[in-house]
């Protein structure tokens, strides 16, 4: 026999939608099944049928297991049986109303929602942190991952509830601790003195590179900018929307990120060559509509660039290449970033995981004197492996036979990357025509129309932004060069003051003890 409580469940999915609920404990539901499913969360559902077992049975009331006659009855499991969810949630959804007389969203952590973080982790922020550390630096203050965390507290990244008890504390630092390590690769200084964070060596030699050869390269050649990058079905841009504050409905459960599509393209620069007054449109900056690419990604991975491989790649840099050819473009700059696919190696290159066989082979190609039974494979890798660090890139190799030259971006300064800033601009674009009936080929029909409204002013107001950041870090690190000498000095003074010092203090000590000697002589 079908319980009652159920029969009137079922009643009320056929019910229509009330729209201005505000006395009555029933929540209201939509005119048919399926926009059930999709208007109200599985918790919603949960407390209906609380509430429907609440008017057949007329015993619950905080408890979700109360007696009825004398058998205690379980209306929690009954609820989870419904929805084949566990027993816990359906008593964590009633006691949670019950405190707060509301419907409370439930978490979104987990395998099937987004990973919450401490605090957001933007691009902005990694850029006010960079600098926030670079003045430190400068005055020489000691850096460690209490001070991050202080200066989100102050930001107002981090709540200031964290501070009130010491778990809090204890689980924002290591937030923070894992922030420093992973999104901005900042280390911890070594030798016994230094223990402030700074920058690891090899990247800041990357960006001192970069830095110092594009500053005086777009004065004189026109850059190519490409990136890859995806947007999502239920992409949205309603930042800006208009709300009601003093609304009290609960708004319906935001959809997941679903599907994604993956597209790449390039952008290139002003020619310098040119007067502006002289220029025309092919020697302006602008979007190279031939090089777009828009594809459905496939398995959803944690970053997009997994959606790429190295074959793939080869074929769209032959058609960057063949367009430059078709606009008559030469002696370019080609700049991206430093994903894996960009520096894959010929295939025919040699790799430490070989047999020793193979190794032997490749070292007798060229030119070794080595035999099996002198050689061991560690050996035999240490000859060949100069020779793959000097080994050409198949992507840099086929930019060079066009005439091109191929530029590797730092890691963790993706500010200085104009295109970052066009690719903002289209996904904002298709974000902002976001409803509900959108469908997935909507979103390419849109992002396909906001690449074709990109005009060359766009463009070129992204690449003049990354320019100004260029020269505005370009001059922080001469400074910063500057002040460090300038501090050295300082301590070499201070060094041979001490020195002078502890010499002078051993002359006299060395003179007292011969005044000494002199006084026992002269008594004896």
């Amino acid at each position: 026999m079908v319980k009652p409580w159920i029969l009137l469940l079922q009643r009320l999915r056929s019910w229509r939608m009330r729209k201005h609920s505000t006395t009555s404990s029933m929540l209201p539901l939509s005119s048919s099944s399926n926009s059930v499913d999709r208007a109200f969360s599985l918790r919603k559902r949960s407390l209906i049928c609380f509430f429907c077992m609440d008017i057949c049975a007329g015993k619950l009331r905080k408890n979700p297991n109360v007696l009825v006659g004398e058998k205690k009855h379980h209306f929690a499991a009954e609820v989870s049986a419904v929805f084949r969810r566990k027993t816990a949630i359906s008593v964590e959804v009633w006691k949670s109303y019950q405190v707060n007389k509301e419907v409370t969203a439930a978490d979104a952590s987990g395998p099937r929602g987004k990973k919450t973080t401490a605090f957001a982790r933007t691009k902005q922020l990694a850029t006010n942190l960079r600098d926030w550390l670079y003045e430190r630096n400068v005055r020489r203050e000691r850096t460690v991952a209490k001070d991050v965390m202080a200066y989100l507290i102050r930001e107002g990244k981090l709540p200031l509830s964290v501070t009130l008890t010491k778990q809090k504390n204890q689980a924002a630092l290591r937030a923070v601790q894992q922030y420093i390590k992973n999104s901005l690769g900042w280390v911890r200084g070594g030798g016994k003195r230094s223990k402030s964070y700074r920058e690891k060596e090899h990247i800041l030699r990357q960006r001192d590179d970069y830095v110092v050869r594009m500053t005086q390269a777009v004065k004189s050649q026109r850059v190519v900018y490409m990136d890859e990058s995806y947007i999502n079905h239920y992409h949205t841009n309603h930042q800006d929307s208009l709300c009601d504050l003093e609304e009290e409905r609960l708004l319906p459960k935001t959809i997941h990120k679903g599907r994604r599509y993956c597209f790449i393209g390039a952008i290139i620069s002003d020619d310098p060559t040119v007067p502006a007054e002289h220029r025309t449109e092919k020697d302006e900056a602008h979007f190279l509509s031939e090089t777009l690419d828009i594809f459905v990604g496939g398995k959803q991975t944690k970053d997009y660039h997994g959606m790429f491989n190295t074959e793939y790649f080869i074929d769209w840099m032959q058609k960057l290449l063949d367009t430059l050819k078709k606009r008559n473009i030469h002696n370019t700059l080609i700049v991206m970033d430093n994903a894996k696919y960009h520096k894959t190696l010929p295939p025919e290159t040699p790799k430490g995981s070989w047999k020793k066989e193979k190794l032997l082979e490749a070292c007798i190609q060229h030119g070794f004197q080595v035999t099996a039974e002198t050689h061991t494979k560690t050996l035999l890798w240490g000859l060949l492996e100069p020779i793959v660090k000097q080994t050409m890139p198949v992507i840099v190799k086929m930019a060079a036979d066009a005439g091109h030259e191929v530029v590797f971006s730092p890691p963790h300064y993706s500010d200085l990357q104009p295109i970052e800033l066009v690719w903002a601009n289209v996904k904002g674009k298709v974000g902002r025509q976001y409803t509900t009936d959108t469908s997935f080929a909507d979103v390419k029909q849109r992002l396909l129309q906001a690449f074709e409204q990109l005009d060359q002013s766009a463009v070129r107001g992204c690449i003049s932004h990354a320019c100004k950041q260029l020269e505005a870090l370009r001059q922080q690190i001469f400074e910063q060069d500057t002040v460090t000498d300038a501090m050295d000095d300082v301590s070499d003074t201070d060094g041979s003051e001490e020195m002078e010092i502890v010499e002078n203090g051993e002359e006299e000590e060395e003179e007292g003890e011969e005044g000494e000697e002199g006084e026992e002589e002269e008594e004896e």
